[in-house]
């Protein structure tokens, strides 16, 4: 494998004012990224004003209005610069570094092309079981940036939730994904969120 082993963070978002400023400190925290990108989707809260907070520690895309998850994160992979794209939603739950070095860890080393990391708990700390269809629907994955190339413009086209995970979906085989299980970590369900 060759020894560029650079990772940047691609994270789309839009009104998480309330958990994106966590989500930014352990993205940093990690140590293990080379930058650290996030795409403002025209969020109407104060997530714009967190992300200035951080200063040059984080880049920013901001679209003035919303496009939705799959043209932000196409736009963010077109910018980033890492040999790696660490795929990262900006609404998770006890998130912590370790989880980055933990998702990252199988690719980076070789044993996999792709990973999926998939929470632990739910929103008040209660074990859970992630459905195996619900693998597919994680926001937390990793890949060779590479291989993303290609499908941005059918990934920019996506609208809605899931939409871009179904397009990343088809990149590779089930025994080519490693799925990390985030210990600790969880994800408000889409219905507390509405």
């Amino acid at each position: 494998m060759n020894e560029d082993k650079t990772v940047s963070a691609i994270v789309p978002l839009f009104n998480e004012g309330k958990t994106v400023g966590r989500v930014v400190k352990a993205l940093i925290g990690s140590g293990s990224l080379s930058e650290i990108i996030f795409i403002n989707d025209g969020s109407t809260d104060d997530s714009l004003e967190v992300l200035r907070g951080f200063g040059n520690q984080i880049k920013i895309i901001n679209f003035k209005k919303n496009h939705g998850k799959g043209r932000a994160v196409a736009e963010g992979i077109r910018r980033a610069r890492g040999k790696f794209l660490f795929l990262c939603d900006a609404d998770l739950l006890h998130f912590r570094p370790d989880h980055v070095k933990a998702i990252l860890a199988p690719v980076l080393s070789g044993r996999a092309k792709a990973s999926f990391g998939v929470p632990t708990v739910d929103n008040h700390g209660k074990v859970i079981r992630y459905l195996k269809n619900q693998v597919y629907l994680a926001g937390e994955r990793v890949y060779p940036r590479e291989v993303l190339l290609p499908h941005l413009d059918k990934l920019g086209r996506t609208k809605g939730a899931g939409g871009s995970e179904v397009i990343l979906n088809t990149i590779f085989k089930a025994k080519d994904i490693c799925v990390v299980k985030l210990k600790g970590l969880a994800k408000p369900s889409k219905e507390q969120k509405w």
